[in-house]
């Protein structure tokens, strides 16, 4: 039986849409999505942990979506199975700038501090890891809306991973992937794939 480790984005849980959907499409693998608690850990705690999740269950795969695609992908840097990025934030720090730090700073201006040192982490991910990761043949897919109403077109996505072995494009799906279930076919070649 195949393992494969879902890693839910910002503000999404072990009950996100798309980890029960990934469940439902392969029923023959394990999937496992642990809750990721992106608020009170910094960059590097949050790679340790999904480290430590995917050498403790021999993870085949990995499937991130958003911030989860992030990490998914900062994973390859020592993971060398594949990894299925659905609309990951591969700039995060931009990102929490322009969608999470506005909305802190009204609501919850006490937790800024926390948050302030948390981006410190991120962009030292992005500048130490993210930018550094090797380029396997065969390893990165992507999954990426055409409407995604977060992140944008994902041109920053398709320079950094020219080698992607598959990448697909979905119109009318937004930065939530509702046409997830359709990336059925793409994702089981790439299980078919895995030794």
């Amino acid at each position: 039986m195949k393992t494969i480790l879902y890693i839910h984005g910002y503000r999404s849980n072990s009950g996100a849409r798309k980890a029960a959907e990934l469940k439902q499409m392969f029923p023959d693998c394990k999937v496992l999505v642990p809750d990721l608690d992106y608020n009170h850990y910094t960059a590097q705690e949050m790679e340790a942990q999904i480290k430590e999740i995917i050498e403790k269950n021999h993870v085949d795969m990995l499937v991130g979506s958003s911030l989860g695609g992030f990490f998914a992908l900062c994973a390859t840097k020592w993971f060398e199975g594949p990894v299925w990025g659905i609309n990951p934030a591969i700039h995060p720090v931009e990102q929490f700038n322009k969608h999470i730090v506005p909305k802190l700073q009204k609501r919850a201006p006490q937790l800024m501090p926390i948050a302030m040192k948390n981006l410190e982490s991120y962009q030292k991910c992005e500048d130490e890891v993210f930018a550094k990761l090797p380029k396997r043949e065969h390893q990165i897919n992507l999954a990426l809306s055409t409407d995604d109403d977060t992140l944008g077109d994902h041109k920053d996505t398709i320079a950094a991973f020219p080698n992607a072995d598959q990448v697909v494009w979905q119109d009318n799906s937004g930065h939530h992937c509702t046409r997830f279930p359709e990336l059925k076919p793409n994702i089981q070649k790439t299980l078919d794939g895995i030794k």
